[in-house]
This record gives C-alpha cells, sequence and structure tokens, in this order.
C-alpha cells in the first residue's frame, strides 16, 4: 500500500513481477515512480511531473531517467501525445520480451536470466496468478551453447578477433576454465581495455588467452575469486608505493625481487604480515639512524634485515617499533646495529692470548 495526502483512500495494488523481475532490470527508483504514478491515477489525483519528483524526493536527472527506463520496458506508452501507464507483463510475456528486445543489453539480459532460476524456486507455481500460463520451462532460457556462440560474436564484434581455426581452439580451452559469466564478462572487458589504452599487435586473442592461462594459474575460477586477488593486489600496490617514496626511488621501479621481499612482510608464509604503517615506520626508523653506510637511500634487501626483526616480534603497533626494530633477540639488552661479527673469542681463549704475549714479551726482554 501508498499512502500519500489527500481524501484518497482507495489502496494501490501492484503485481509481484514488477518487484521480482523488474525492479532488478530497472532499479527500485524506477519502481517507486511507477508505483506513485499509478496511485494518483486509481484515486484520480493529478500531479506535475516537478510536484513528482519532489514527493519522491528524487532529482530531476534521475527522474527522467526513470521515465525513460519504463517506456523501455513497456510500463509507460505514448498514445495521442499522452503518456499512458501500462501494468507488468506475465511473467512468461516479460521473459520473453526480454530475450527478443534488442535494446536491451546482453549484460542485462544474462544477469535477468541468472535471476529466473532463483525466481522459479523461490515462487511456487500456485501463488503465480491464475490468468498467467504454466511457467516457461528452460526452453526460454539461453542454453549453455547458446550463451558460448553469443560470447563468440562479442568477441568478434568487440574486440576484432581475426577467425581461424587457432582461435577456435582458443575459445574450446576458455569455455572449458571459465565456467562463471561475470569472470567472462570480466575477460571481455579487460580484453576491449587493452585494446583501447594500449593497442595490441596482431590478433588480439592473444593477449586473452594470456589472461585466461594466468587465471588458471592463480587458481581464479570465478569473478569472486578474481575480486579477491585484485584487491589484495592493490593493497600490495599501495605499499609498493609507498616503499618507493620512502625509500627515494622512482615510480614503479620495484625489480620482482624486491616485491618478493616487500610481499614477505606483507604476507609471510608463517603468522601476521605487518602493517602498511609500520613498515613506514620501519623505514624512517632505520634512515634516522643512519645505518646504511652505501650510496644513496636504503635498499630493499637492506630494509629487509629490519622488517624480519618487526615480523618476529609480531609488531602490530607504531610505537612498538623502535624497541623491536633493531634487537633481534629480545634476550639480549644490546641492540644490533650495524656491523655484527660471527667470530667471538670465549673468556679463556682471550687469557691464553695474554698470556702468550706476556711470554713472548718476557723472552724479548
Amino acid at each position: 500500500m501508498f499512502i500519500i495526502e489527500g481524501n484518497v483512500k482507495k489502496d494501490t495494488i501492484v503485481k509481484h513481477q514488477l518487484l521480482e523481475l523488474y525492479a532488478p532490470l530497472i532499479g527500485f527508483e524506477a519502481i517507486s515512480l511507477w508505483i506513485y504514478l499509478k496511485h494518483c491515477i486509481d484515486n484520480k489525483k493529478s500531479i506535475s511531473i516537478k510536484d513528482l519528483y519532489l514527493q519522491l524526493q528524487m532529482r530531476e536527472s534521475t527522474g527522467k531517467t526513470s521515465l525513460n527506463l519504463l517506456k523501455k520496458y513497456k510500463l509507460l506508452d505514448k498514445e495521442e501525445n499522452k503518456l499512458v501507464l501500462k501494468e507488468p507483463m506475465a511473467t512468461d510475456q516479460f521473459i520473453k520480451f526480454v530475450k527478443d528486445n534488442e535494446q536491451i543489453e546482453i549484460e542485462t539480459k544474462k544477469r535477468f536470466f541468472t535471476l529466473l532460476d532463483d525466481y522459479f524456486e523461490e515462487i511456487p507455481k500456485n501463488e503465480i496468478d491464475k490468468n498467467e500460463q504454466t511457467l516457461p520451462q528452460h526452453t526460454n532460457h539461453l542454453t549453455v551453447a547458446q550463451k558460448e556462440d553469443e560470447l563468440v560474436a562479442r568477441f568478434m564484434s568487440e574486440c576484432n578477433f581475426i577467425g581461424t581455426k587457432e582461435l577456435r581452439q582458443k575459445f574450446d580451452y576458455w569455455f572449458e576454465q571459465i565456467q562463471d559469466v561475470e569472470l567472462m564478462e570480466e575477460l571481455i572487458r579487460r580484453t576491449k581495455k587493452k585494446i583501447q589504452f594500449s593497442g595490441i599487435r596482431g590478433c588480439p586473442s592473444n593477449y586473452t588467452d594470456k589472461i585466461v592461462k594466468d587465471w588458471q594459474l592463480k587458481g581464479i575460477k570465478t569473478f569472486k575469486d578474481l575480486y579477491a586477488k585484485d584487491e589484495a593486489f592493490k593493497r600490495n600496490w599501495q605499499i609498493y608505493r609507498m616503499v618507493e617514496k620512502e625509500l627515494n626511488k622512482d615510480y614503479d621501479s620495484l625489480t620482482p625481487e624486491e616485491r618478493t621481499m616487500v610481499n614477505s612482510w606483507i604476507s609471510p608464509e608463517n603468522g601476521e604480515g605487518l602493517k602498511e604503517d609500520i613498515i613506514k615506520e620501519g623505514i624512517k626508523q632505520v634512515i634516522r639512524k643512519g645505518l646504511f653506510k652505501g650510496k644513496g637511500s636504503p635498499t630493499v634487501a637492506y630494509m629487509n634485515r629490519w622488517m624480519n626483526n618487526l615480523l618476529k616480534a609480531k609488531v602490530t603497533s607504531k610505537k612498538d617499533v623502535e624497541q623491536n626494530l633493531f634487537y633481534s633477540d629480545k634476550k639480549s639488552d644490546s641492540p644490533k646495529i650495524g656491523k655484527e661479527y660471527s667470530q667471538r673469542h670465549s673468556k679463556s681463549e682471550l687469557e691464553q692470548a695474554i698470556e702468550k704475549k706476556k711470554v713472548s714479551y718476557k723472552g724479548g726482554k
């Protein structure tokens, strides 16, 4: 029920399809607009478009977009210079409408048909409107082969692939490795982005094939897996930039070996890694001490030894950095700063050396 001010008392009843099927495609702003218009019509209440936006607390740009979406999905039609509100289609009619409508983007269609699987499971048949026909079976769904054919067509048209026997083999490999629709959409997006911003010599399928093989090596099977990897990479990349800045290095100048060292600070094989602020504070402390005797700023390899001290001490707070940074052995009260000598003599050895010196001195006298 949608209540507005005035003497209106008639409830506004809408079909479940409006919320279950239409809403995921056109958004709740457009749905709210339709419901309000429906309520005004049912209660013979007139309202201007401007007042309508104000009532819904909707920006004019959002309102115009919502109206266009209502027109696109046949919830609003224009007849003899008048806008006419239309009822939502029955389930089977709307499925056919989405499938056959060329103006609806392929990504939107795929999301819609994925949604249908859950929709059919959640809505018992006896709850569907009696006037509707029996729910369509999977004949109205895109089959696996049809989905693959659509993806092939998109790669050919959007990514400028060159059709060859080798390309067909690549497609077979990609479809075997990638079963997730969202991940395949991301593969298309990354290929197009590479073409637009960097350019590719020859068939772009070689670049796409490298992405798929890289995902396979990293164990990426779904878009969720890829998102988790990307987020971890972004966090690491931010720390790379910070390390370069603190060590006075050029942008994006860390070698693969240096990145591996930094990764060992962030995500060690055992235990919890160091946070960005801890690493930054550690670098600052080492530079302040002036321990590095080489030319220029300290190297990542030099910093590695001090970061290992923090890892061993499991430092999680900046205030604990200084007292743990230069101590590799917590049982010792002496900080190991600067050069460490591996040869150490016991007291008896020193005494023997002194005795020999005394004997040699007396003999010479």
